[in-house]
């Protein structure tokens, strides 16, 4: 399946839909709460990884960098919930799938700051 269509399931329309479906009553979206709000968090995670052109810049202190910001201090988080017996394995990621987002996430992040300060540049 194309990466496009996958990302997709992960979208603000579908987080939409979760929330249309759970406010209409239907049993199987009783407690889609937090569905809903990972949903949205990983739409915000790739829009803010989504470079597609290079006018597509990322700023000093912008929406991007904080978003991938939140996104490793939300992963950290969740991954302690998982080492305090919080929630179980199966309600985590992978272990492969945890380490491949936090390095992408982190080396992103890295990546962007080392620019922004040592080339003085707004990656444009």
């Amino acid at each position: 399946m194309p990466v496009k269509l996958a990302t997709q399931v992960f979208s603000r329309c579908m987080a939409e839909g979760i929330q249309f479906y759970r406010e209409q009553g239907l049993h199987s979206f009783v407690g889609s709460e937090k569905t809903q709000e990972f949903t949205l968090f990983l739409n915000d995670l790739f829009d803010a990884l989504n470079r597609r052109f290079p006018a597509e810049e990322i700023p000093r202190n912008s929406r991007d960098l904080t978003i991938l910001k939140n996104g490793l201090h939300w992963l950290d988080s969740w991954e302690r919930e998982l080492e305090s017996g919080a929630i179980t394995k199966d309600q985590f990621l992978t272990k492969n799938t945890c380490e491949g987002l936090r390095v992408t996430l982190q080396s992103t992040i890295d990546l962007c700051d080392n620019l922004l300060r040592c080339h003085n540049t707004n990656m444009s």
